[in-house]
């Protein structure tokens, strides 16, 4: 629904979304932003965090200034059941979805923390 595009994997287990830029300025995003989360780094932060869900931001592996970096997020399909992967790809079309409609929800209160370390990591 012209959030993200799926490149085909040239792994086997994992997808690349590449977030459209209309995504990356929606209100959700803008709000993240707002709250020391920016750009796909924030993005992932903000899905393990509150989804539960843990995708690699772009940044990780390409140059942050490029179009992969800045719009690609990374997916894994390595789990312990097919169970486990639709559970995690529903928690993040739920949240890729609200976060276009400007619905954020906050980070725990006991994982404040952790935000900074994070975003250190990624």
């Amino acid at each position: 629904d012209g959030i993200l595009h799926i490149e085909q994997p040239r792994g086997g287990f994992y997808a690349f979304p590449i977030l459209t830029e209309s995504f990356l300025s929606s209100p959700g995003m803008k709000t993240l932003a707002e709250r020391g989360l920016s750009g796909v780094r924030g993005l992932a932060i903000y899905l393990l965090l509150v989804h539960k869900t843990a995708a690699i931001p772009g940044t990780s592996f390409a140059d942050p200034k490029s179009f992969v970096g800045r719009c690609g997020i990374r997916i894994s399909f390595a789990g312990r059941s097919v169970e486990d992967v639709a559970v995690g790809l529903e928690r993040f079309c739920r949240a890729i979805r609200a976060l276009r409609d400007g619905a954020v929800s906050g980070i725990p209160e006991k994982y404040t923390h952790h935000v900074d370390e994070l975003l250190a990591v990624l």
